[in-house]
C-alpha cells in the first residue's frame, strides 16, 4: 500500500471510530531497544488527528508512584472514539523489572496474571487492543547502536541505557517469549515485528493500526468469567468509574 494511501485511510478510519465511538483502540509497542519504536510514534502521530489520540511514553508521575501500580494505566485508558499509544506500557515495566531482577520469578509470574486479568477487562469494556513486539538479533542490534553512536546527529540514540539493554538482549528474549505466551489471548493477540529501517517499519504499524480499526465491531468479550472476579491490585474499571462519579457528586 502507498504511504499517501495509507494515511488517508487511516485518518478516514480513525474519524470513523471518533464518530461512531462504539470502541476505543489501545496500540502497545515494546520489545528489544533500538528499533524505532520512539521514532515510529513520533511519526505516526503526525499521520493520526492529534484530538483523538493520546500517546503514553514516560515514566511515572510522583502521584502515580504513590499509588497502587494500576492506577497509572486504568487511568489513562482512552474513552471511546478514541486512539491511545503506549510505548512499553505495562509490558515494559514487568520485561525489564525482571531482567533486572527487580522481580523475583513468582511476582512477574503473578504480573502477567494480572496483566490478563487487566486486559480481559478492556475487552470487556470495549477496547481493542493491538500488541507489537518490535523484534531485533543481538548482532544486528549491537551494529545498530555502532552506526547511532557515530552519528553525530543520533548518538544520543545510543546511551547507557540501549547499551545496557542490549547487554540484556539473551535474557530480554527469553523473558519476553514468557511474556507473550503467557499474555496472548483472542481478544489480546500479539505480533511480532522483525527490526526494519523507521519507514518500513512506519507502513507495517500503521497497517496494523488501520487492520484494527477496519476490521467490524465484534461482540463485547467474555472473557472476564474465565478469570477471578479481582486480582490484589488491578482496580476494576467499572469500580474506577463508579468513585469517580461518588466523589464527584459529593463535591457538586
Amino acid at each position: 500500500m502507498k504511504t499517501d494511501t495509507l494515511r488517508y485511510r487511516l485518518l478516514d478510519a480513525q474519524l470513523s471510530l471518533a464518530r461512531e465511538k462504539e470502541r476505543s483502540v489501545i496500540l502497545l509497542l515494546t520489545g528489544h531497544a533500538v528499533t524505532h519504536k520512539g521514532q515510529v510514534v513520533n511519526r505516526l502521530n503526525h499521520w493520526l488527528e492529534n484530538r483523538h489520540t493520546e500517546v503514553h511514553a514516560l515514566g511515572p508521575s510522583s502521584e502515580e508512584q504513590s499509588r497502587p501500580y494500576w492506577w497509572r494505566y486504568w487511568r489513562r485508558i482512552p474513552d471511546r472514539g478514541r486512539i491511545g499509544i503506549f510505548i512499553h506500557g505495562w509490558y515494559g515495566d514487568a520485561l525489564f523489572a525482571r531482567a533486572e531482577r527487580r522481580l523475583s520469578a513468582g511476582a512477574f509470574h503473578d504480573r502477567l496474571e494480572q496483566i490478563r486479568h487487566f486486559e480481559a477487562e478492556l475487552a470487556a469494556e470495549g477496547v481493542v487492543l493491538l500488541k507489537l513486539w518490535n523484534d531485533i538479533g543481538r548482532r544486528e542490534q549491537r551494529h545498530h547502536l555502532v552506526e547511532l553512536q557515530q552519528d553525530p546527529d543520533r548518538s544520543w540514540q545510543a546511551g547507557p541505557t540501549e547499551w545496557q539493554r542490549h547487554a540484556q538482549h539473551t535474557i530480554i528474549e527469553a523473558i519476553g517469549k514468557t511474556l507473550r505466551d503467557d499474555t496472548q489471548a483472542p481478544h489480546a493477540p500479539w505480533q511480532r515485528l522483525p527490526f526494519r529501517d523507521p519507514g518500513e517499519q512506519l507502513s507495517r504499524v500503521g497497517r496494523a493500526l488501520l487492520d484494527v480499526m477496519e476490521a467490524p465491531p465484534e461482540p463485547p468479550a467474555t472473557t472476564l468469567a474465565a478469570l477471578p472476579d479481582e486480582l490484589p491490585g488491578v482496580p476494576s474499571l467499572r469500580r474506577a468509574d463508579a468513585s469517580v462519579d461518588e466523589r464527584l457528586d459529593k463535591a457538586a
